[in-house]
């Protein structure tokens, strides 16, 4: 089967799975659009690893200011927010990150995997200490910096910054991106949930009334909207299972 890269070869793609144009289906052109936007929104909300994917996103704030636009990012979540201040580094005398690590890293060069430098008696940091290294700079920070967490609204298409950043400054946003539409037509699970929901909005067109088949036979609208929901149920407990866990990170 070619692949579907439009939304005009999606809908042609669940008409077809619902019977035409062997049979009549009751559902409006505008009632497609409505059915694929749906599907691809549950999709991207509940698949993760499929409908959204993690990403970094480089992120400035400003002194005072605590909400910010998300217009055209396509986030689904966030998950950390890490502001840098300029005010820690190895460079910067003084620091945590300095005082920890310069006599090792810059003076000697000894570094994980470094050459250690015109001191031939060093060769690399051992595993040990670098590991007891970054544990103290972690448990510094986590100690006396400000953290500072991002909550995203999809309904406002605003993240919020807790507490309101005091300076201006650029950290790393952690976060889960949707994927787009027209990479998602092709996926096993969303052409068999837009078809689930199709028939679903089918049998709620015909209601009450019955549909007679070229055989002579006839389908009542309950009986339709009957077997669409079973099938959506089916559908999204399949995604569910799929769907990999969310990242999250215990400090």
């Amino acid at each position: 089967m070619a692949r579907i890269v439009t939304l005009a070869g999606m809908k042609s793609y669940i008409s077809k799975n619902l019977g035409s144009p062997v049979i009549q289906v009751e559902i409006a052109d505008t009632q497609y659009d409505m059915i694929i936007e749906d599907t691809i929104q549950l999709f991207q909300k509940y698949h993760t690893g499929e409908g959204n994917y993690l990403d970094y996103i480089g992120f400035t704030v400003s002194a005072g200011v605590s909400a910010y636009s998300t217009s055209g990012l396509d986030l689904a979540s966030t998950i950390d927010f890490n502001l840098s201040t300029g005010t820690d580094g190895i460079n910067t005398l003084f620091s945590p990150t300095h005082q920890v690590l310069y006599q090792d890293w810059v003076v000697l060069g000894n570094y994980p995997g470094g050459s250690g430098g015109s001191n031939s008696q060093y060769s690399g940091m051992n595993l040990t200490g670098y590991e007891i290294a970054m544990q103290t700079l972690n448990d510094v920070r986590d100690t006396f910096s400000i953290m500072y967490h991002a909550q995203y609204s999809d309904a406002r298409q605003e993240i919020l910054i807790t507490p309101t950043p005091a300076t201006a400054g650029t950290g790393l946003l952690t976060v889960y991106r949707k994927e787009s539409a027209e990479n998602l037509y092709n996926d096993d699970i969303v052409k068999r949930l837009a078809v689930a929901k199709a028939i679903v909005q089918w049998g709620r067109n015909l209601g009450k009334y019955e549909m007679t088949m070229p055989s002579g036979g006839t389908i009542k609208g309950s009986e339709i909207l009957s077997e669409g929901k079973e099938l959506l149920e089916k559908i999204m407990e399949d995604m569910r299972m799929e769907s990999e866990p969310l990242g999250f990170w215990i400090a």
